[in-house]
């Protein structure tokens, strides 16, 4: 466990910002599939559908890979500011992981990448993980030793703002 000055970051705090730097390693998985399968899925369109859908799938993929690595980077920004005691960081957290789960809801129910199966299967592994990363790190910091932390970090902060005057 680390330290915020002489506030020792509780178990649960700890554990939360590894979930979401799991998440954020299992969405750069995702993203790095993404760029692989788009030849595949060029040709499965090009095969299939002509050469507009084919067009829209490799958009579809890029913006997909696009929006993995900022989520990736939001991830891993949120840990570091959970560690620290930020509340503000806490609640972007809430907010984005509820966000995550619905969106790997969706890409679970959602058959949209069938035409490769490796990556089908990939996307399906990946978001059920990030699912249960993403629960468990957003209940951890809904638990009564977070919120303790998370209470004491402010208190210090303002004491500190307070001196600084």
């Amino acid at each position: 466990m680390t330290t915020t000055g002489a506030l020792p970051t509780p178990i649960t705090v700890f554990a939360s910002s590894y979930l979401l730097v799991g998440v954020a390693v299992l969405t750069l998985i995702s993203a790095t599939g993404s760029i692989f399968a788009m030849p595949e899925f060029s040709y499965h369109s090009q095969r299939l559908d002509g050469e507009g859908a084919s067009a829209a799938t490799l958009l579809a993929l890029i913006l997909f890979t696009l929006l993995a690595s900022v989520f990736t980077t939001l991830c891993l920004l949120l840990a570091y500011l959970n560690g620290r005691g930020s509340a503000t960081g806490r609640v972007l957290t809430w907010v984005l992981g509820g966000l995550a789960m619905c969106f790997n809801i969706a890409l679970l129910t959602v058959e949209v990448y069938e035409a490769v199966s490796w990556y089908r299967d990939l996307i399906r592994i990946v978001a059920l993980m990030t699912l249960l990363f993403t629960l468990g790190g957003i209940t951890l910091l809904a638990l009564p030793r977070s919120h303790e932390y998370f209470r004491a970090a402010r208190v210090r902060a303002a004491q500190a703002a307070g001196r600084g005057h």
